[in-house]
């Protein structure tokens, strides 16, 4: 661990620091859409006969864009990204 580096806890997005909450309000947009198209589409999936191919979800380049960028940000306080960003963005 890093010294002098605040741990956070990825379900609680007040524990955040402000630049790593800062990248992740500039995103939301991308971020909740991302998100809720890809659980829209499991669920779709799942109450179907599962034969269809997996849709591709339109906001996953821009999202694909956004998180390696914030990435740096949250890496060094936990290794947790992902559920940051989802916990983040509901």
């Amino acid at each position: 661990m890093t010294e002098g580096v605040a741990i956070i806890d990825v379900w609680d997005v007040e524990t955040f620091d402000s630049e790593l909450r800062g990248d992740l309000d500039a995103h939301t947009d991308v971020i909740r859409a991302y998100m809720l198209t890809l659980r829209r589409q499991w669920l779709e999936r799942e109450a179907s006969d599962r034969t269809m191919p997996y849709p591709e979800n339109p906001y996953a380049g821009e999202f694909m864009r956004v998180r390696p960028a914030s990435r740096p940000k949250a890496s060094c306080k936990t290794s947790w990204w992902s559920r940051s960003v989802t916990r983040a963005a509901s």
